[in-house]
C-alpha cells in the first residue's frame, strides 16, 4: 500500500534497497572534481603576446580586459576555444 513504511524483514525482498555490494552515496568523494588544464598551443600563446604587446598593455591591463572578457576567469582558467576568442577581440580593439 502507498506510503507504508517497509518492515525489517520486508528489506530483502526489494532489489533498490540498501544492500552492501552497492554502498552508500558520498563513500567516494567526487567533487569537486580537478580542472583539466587548456591544451596549448604555442603558435597562439606567441601570436596573443604579439597582440598585447602591439597595443602596449601592461600584465594587470591584460589580466582586467581577460577578466571583463570571459565573466572573471583568468588566463590560465581559459579554454583552448577561449583564448582564441581573446585573440579575435584583442585584434578587434586594435582598430
Amino acid at each position: 500500500m502507498k506510503g507504508e513504511a517497509l518492515c525489517a524483514g520486508d528489506l530483502g525482498s526489494d532489489q533498490t534497497s540498501f544492500s552492501p555490494e552497492r554502498g552508500v552515496r558520498g563513500d567516494e568523494p567526487a567533487f569537486p572534481q580537478d580542472v583539466e588544464p587548456a591544451a596549448y598551443d604555442p603558435a597562439l600563446h606567441e601570436q596573443i603576446q604579439n597582440q598585447v604587446r602591439s597595443l602596449g598593455w601592461s600584465a594587470p591591463v591584460i589580466a582586467q580586459f581577460i577578466a571583463d572578457q570571459f565573466g572573471g576567469k583568468r588566463w590560465s582558467e581559459l579554454t583552448e576555444d577561449e583564448r582564441l576568442l581573446l585573440l579575435y577581440r584583442l585584434r578587434v580593439v586594435d582598430r
